[in-house]
């Protein structure tokens, strides 16, 4: 049976997250049923920036688990936001690697940290496609609250 173990810290851990992190984007891209195109062309670079101005305004914390080699399988990274709300960001385990307690593991890391920083609330968005994942985060009270609509063309283009 296969050992892992997990490492947390802040945006010190980008790098070892990447390659995963684009896994999940070109997941989303095979389930999207409008933005496949926006997700397949996402780039870390970009996300890596965006996750180290959340941590210059509040903080962020990346749990990551990993197999035998120290090899990276799955990680969870969440912010909170200078008004004391907090949100995961992103999780995502290998394929391979599911159904074992590893994303539980790395979401109820994260949980821990939001209770000892006194979140003042929770949440994580899930794209539209991945629903699957609702039943998932209720196990720790995550529910669907809202609908986001975000217009996919140019802005003032008629969408015809």
């Amino acid at each position: 049976m296969p050992t892992f173990h997990f490492i947390e810290g802040g945006s010190e851990l980008l790098d070892a997250i990447g390659p995963l992190w684009k896994k999940l984007t070109l997941h989303h891209s095979g389930i999207s049923r409008h933005f496949s195109g926006q997700f397949a062309s996402m780039e870390f670079p970009e996300r890596k920036h965006d996750l180290q101005e959340k941590a210059a305004a509040g903080k962020v914390r990346i749990a990551v688990a990993r197999a035998a080699g120290n090899k990276s399988i799955g990680y969870c990274v969440a912010a909170i936001d200078a008004k004391g709300r907090g949100e995961i960001e992103s999780l995502y385990v290998e394929a391979v690697y599911r159904s074992q307690g590893i994303g539980t593991a790395l979401v109820q890391r994260i949980l821990l940290w939001f209770d000892a920083e006194n979140v003042t609330s929770a949440s994580v968005n899930v794209a539209v496609g991945n629903e699957s994942a609702f039943r998932f985060y209720e196990q720790w009270g995550f529910y669907p609250r809202v609908t986001a609509l975000v217009r996919k063309d140019k802005i003032g283009t008629p969408n015809r």
